[in-house]
């Protein structure tokens, strides 16, 4: 780690420092311009860098890396889509567009609770292949081995949805593959609907290692998510939390 940091320090007279806790792995990004758009991001310092200051920084920065690790870090998983980026883009969570037929982002006028929702709204000379809008998180945790079920809940508003559904789906990954796959199904979304719950619920197996979860529209019209939530065996886990992510609330 230490000589990948001298190399990207060397390229450039500024570098953005990123650090953040992902599921108690320390991730150190260096780059050259633009924001990290992993949305990952917990820290961001600009250096300006001389010369003389090269060496020693790449030291400090290593060292940095190494006390942040053996110490409890913030676990971010922002499910009620509060938190953002110095750009405004909603933390932890990866936009999913794959036609590029949809507006995606948070809405600070319309939520459930808290202070936004994030809103996937289908672009108004939509074609008739529309894909996919909107947003995927993931999260690992040990008790997927040896509990017995998971379930992604969350609230859903919509307005007009046509040619199409709003909802949930939910993955879950094996070391390299999917084990399994299922959305909320019946209970999604078309027409005008206030906010109401939708749910999937899923049987664990010792080979699930991560749980993939993605709030989406595949239709025209407008979709509004907020307040995920994910529990395993009736235990919820937290969208913030200092604790590990086993610990969970009961």
């Amino acid at each position: 780690m230490k000589r990948d940091l001298l190399s990207n320090i060397k390229k450039g007279m500024e570098i953005r420092f990123y650090a953040c806790c992902y599921y108690h792995e320390i991730l150190v990004l260096l780059y050259k311009s633009s924001l990290i758009q992993t949305g990952l991001c917990a820290l961001e310092c600009r250096i300006p860098l001389k010369q003389k200051m090269m060496k020693r920084l790449a030291v400090f920065l290593f060292l940095t890396v190494l006390g942040l690790s053996g110490h409890a870090q913030e676990i971010i998983r922002n499910l009620g889509f509060e938190q953002i980026d110095p750009k405004g883009q909603v933390l932890i969570w990866t936009p999913v567009n794959t036609k590029q037929q949809y507006q995606i982002g948070l809405d600070t006028s319309i939520s459930r609770t808290g202070k936004a929702s994030f809103l996937v709204e289908s672009i108004s000379n939509a074609g008739a292949n529309l894909g996919v809008g909107g947003v995927e998180n993931i999260i690992f945790s040990p008790l997927f081995k040896t509990e017995k079920t998971v379930k992604v809940a969350g609230y859903i508003k919509t307005e007009n949805i046509t040619d199409g559904f709003a909802g949930i789906v939910v993955r879950l990954n094996g070391k390299k593959i999917a084990v399994a796959q299922a959305d909320t199904g019946p209970n999604s979304k078309a027409g005008t609907n206030d906010w109401s719950l939708i749910e999937v619920e899923l049987p664990l197996s010792p080979d699930v290692a991560s749980i993939s979860f993605s709030v989406q529209s595949a239709g025209k019209g407008k979709a509004w998510f907020d307040d995920i939530q994910i529990s395993v065996d009736d235990k919820i886990i937290a969208s913030s939390t200092y604790e590990d992510e086993a610990n969970l609330h009961n």
